[in-house]
């Protein structure tokens, strides 16, 4: 990919981070201890079980692995962004740059509307149309309540539904 997002010693520092990860075989570093090791200059946005999320500031995101775990679930959204049709992308956050342990994606920061059934319906037949197509998103509904996730379902400036973190997925 041509574009810089990230400066090539922050991928080198990233992907070293990653190499270590994957030889210690470190089942879990704390966000602090992983944000220290990192020592990246970007604001820290979230993070979740596997990844740290930062705010690169140019209308993107870059996440990083925290866990080896975090290496699989970048490569399983580059992979599915990759694989899917042009019909199912447009409800992918927008994957513009990555490497081993970190992906730089497309910042979408509406958030869906609570208690809106129409956000609701569209978010479900977002989870449908990847179905049909024999892939399971896990992280867009919930399966008791069948209400969206809000913390992975984002509302782009054209009302569209897309997802911003679709790593737990399934074929």
């Amino acid at each position: 990919m041509s574009h810089k997002y990230i400066t090539l010693k922050e991928k080198k520092s990233i992907e070293s981070w990653a190499s270590k990860l994957k030889k210690e075989k470190i089942l879990s570093y704390s966000r602090k201890k992983a944000l220290v090791k990192l020592n990246l200059p970007y604001k820290c946005i979230g993070s979740g079980k596997h990844r740290i999320v930062f705010d690169i500031g140019n209308g993107h995101v870059l996440k990083v692995a925290r866990v080896k775990k975090g290496i699989k679930c970048n490569k399983n959204e580059v992979v599915l962004y990759k694989r899917v049709t042009s019909s199912l992308r447009k409800h992918l956050s927008k994957i513009v740059d990555h490497g081993y342990g970190w992906v730089v994606m497309k910042k979408i920061t509406k958030k869906m509307p609570r208690g809106s059934n129409d956000y609701k319906k569209k978010a479900y037949k977002v989870y449908r149309k990847f179905k049909d197509h024999g892939m399971k998103i896990n992280d867009i509904i919930y399966k008791n309540s069948r209400s969206p996730n809000r913390a992975n379902v984002r509302i782009s400036k054209h009302g569209r539904v897309v997802l911003i973190d679709y790593a737990n997925s399934s074929k």
